[in-house]
C-alpha cells in the first residue's frame, strides 16, 4: 500500500485527481473491475442523515449479471492511451429520504465513455437525454467535480469539491498495489463538500452536506470487505476499510451464520482514519476491528473498535436502519457454474460512541449524532 501527496504521482506525470479519468487499461486482466461512486449526507435537522445517497458507474471485464441484469462490460483489449473508447457499465444509484429507502431510483445497462481530459459519461442514449449518469471536470473549485445522474426514480445535478490544505480533502492515491498476480488501486477524496438540486417523486429540492467520491479498480478475484463511513453533526469524519476472509465467502444466501462463526474472519490490510469537524486534521488508527453482531432484528449490528499506540482509540456501534443490495454473478465453466458476490450496504445510525484523541473527547456532546452506512459484503467474484 503505498499512499502519496495530492499533488504527485509517479506514472505519467498524472496527479491523483487526474487519474479519476483514468480506469488504467494497461494493468487490466481477466478479473478486472472498476467503478466510480458518491455517497452523500444531506445537511438535516440533527446532523448529516437519516436520509443519504449514492451514485455510481459500474463495470467489469467480460460477461456478468448484476441483480439479474447480464452487461458485457470492458473489452480485453488495450485502448490507445487517450483514446475515447467505448463500454458497457451500470449506472446506478439509492437515495433514502429519511423515512423511506428507494432502492432502484436508478439502475440501467449504458454505453460509457471515459474522456482523460476529465469526463465521464454513461447513457443509454447517445445524446445524454435518457437514463444515466456523468462526471466532468470543475475548474472554478479545487478537486472540482460535476456530476449528473437520472433514472426512473429521480434525478440528481451537484457540484462536489475538496481542499488542498488538508489530506483528507484532497484527492489521494489511498490503494496502489500492482503485480504479476493482479492488484489494487483507488483514488479517492474521502471528504468532500457538495451542493446541488435532487429530485424524486416529492418534488426537486437544493441540497447541500457532506461526503466522498471513491474511483476502484481491481484486478483480482474479489474477496469479502468491510467497509464503513460515518459523519457526525460537527462534520467529524470517521471511515475504515477491511478486506476479511471467514465462511462468508461460502455465503450464496442472506441468512446470517451463528453469532460466534459470522465473527469468526481474518482481515487484512485495515485502513481507519478519522477527521475532526473543525481542524480537518487526518487521524489514523493502527488497529482496527469491525465487528457484525447478529440479532433477532431484520440487520446485523456493527462493532467498531479503533486504536492507536499512543492510547488514543474510538469506538461505538452502527445500528442499520435500512439496507440495500446488489448481488453480482460471474460465469464459470462456459456458464455451467456461476459465482456470486453479495454487495450489501446498510444505513445506518452511531450509538455508543466514546473515545479520546489526545485532548480530544469523543462523545454524542462533543461530536453530535452520527449517521452513516456499512459495506459488508460476502461470497466470491471472478
Amino acid at each position: 500500500m503505498q499512499r502519496t501527496a495530492p499533488e504527485t504521482h509517479k506514472e505519467g506525470g498524472q496527479t491523483p485527481y487526474e487519474l479519476i479519468w483514468d480506469r488504467m487499461p494497461e494493468r487490466q486482466n481477466r478479473f478486472s473491475t472498476v467503478w466510480w461512486y458518491y455517497m452523500l449526507f444531506p445537511r438535516q435537522a440533527e446532523g448529516y442523515g437519516p436520509a443519504q445517497m449514492m451514485y455510481g458507474i459500474a463495470s467489469k471485464r467480460g460477461r456478468f449479471r448484476i441483480n439479474g441484469r447480464t452487461l458485457d462490460g470492458l473489452s480485453r483489449r488495450v485502448p490507445l492511451r487517450g483514446a475515447v473508447e467505448p463500454f458497457t457499465a451500470l449506472t446506478l444509484g439509492w437515495r433514502h429520504d429519511g423515512h423511506q429507502l428507494h432502492e432502484r431510483a436508478l439502475e440501467t445497462v449504458t454505453q460509457a465513455t471515459l474522456d482523460g481530459d476529465g469526463r465521464l459519461a454513461a447513457w443509454d442514449s447517445g445524446d445524454g437525454s435518457g437514463y444515466g449518469g456523468e462526471i466532468k471536470r470543475l475548474s472554478h473549485r479545487p478537486f472540482g467535480m460535476e456530476a449528473r445522474f437520472h433514472g426512473p426514480g429521480g434525478h440528481a445535478h451537484f457540484e462536489a469539491w475538496g481542499d488542498p490544505g488538508q489530506d483528507i480533502t484532497s484527492v489521494r492515491e489511498t490503494i496502489d498495489v500492482n503485480s504479476a498476480f493482479g492488484g489494487m488501486h483507488s483514488v479517492a477524496l474521502d471528504c468532500l463538500q457538495f451542493e446541488g438540486t435532487f429530485g424524486g417523486p416529492g418534488g426537486t429540492r437544493y441540497v447541500e452536506g457532506l461526503g466522498c467520491f471513491h474511483r476502484i479498480c481491481i484486478n483480482t478475484p474479489w474477496c469479502p470487505w468491510k467497509w464503513l463511513y460515518a459523519v457526525f453533526a460537527d462534520g467529524s469524519v470517521f471511515t475504515c476499510f477491511l478486506p476479511y476472509l471467514g465462511l462468508q465467502v461460502l455465503r450464496r444466501k442472506d441468512t446470517l451464520l451463528p453469532g460466534f462463526l459470522e465473527r469468526a474472519t481474518v482481515s487484512f490490510m485495515p485502513i481507519g482514519l478519522f477527521s475532526p469537524g473543525d481542524t480537518r486534521a487526518t487521524i489514523h488508527f493502527d488497529e482496527v476491528r469491525v465487528t457484525p453482531e447478529v440479532t433477532r432484528g431484520r440487520h446485523p449490528r456493527f462493532a467498531v473498535n479503533c486504536r492507536r499506540k499512543n492510547g488514543g482509540f474510538i469506538q461505538f456501534r452502527l445500528v442499520p436502519y435500512d439496507r440495500t443490495q446488489y448481488k453480482m454473478e460471474t460465469p464459470m465453466f462456459k456458464e455451467r457454474l456461476h459465482t456470486q458476490f453479495a454487495y450489501n450496504v446498510y444505513l445506518s445510525e452511531v450509538e455508543g460512541l466514546s473515545g479520546s484523541l489526545g485532548d480530544r473527547s469523543l462523545t454524542p456532546q462533543t461530536l453530535g449524532r452520527g449517521y452513516g452506512n456499512c459495506e459488508y459484503t460476502w461470497g466470491m467474484a471472478f
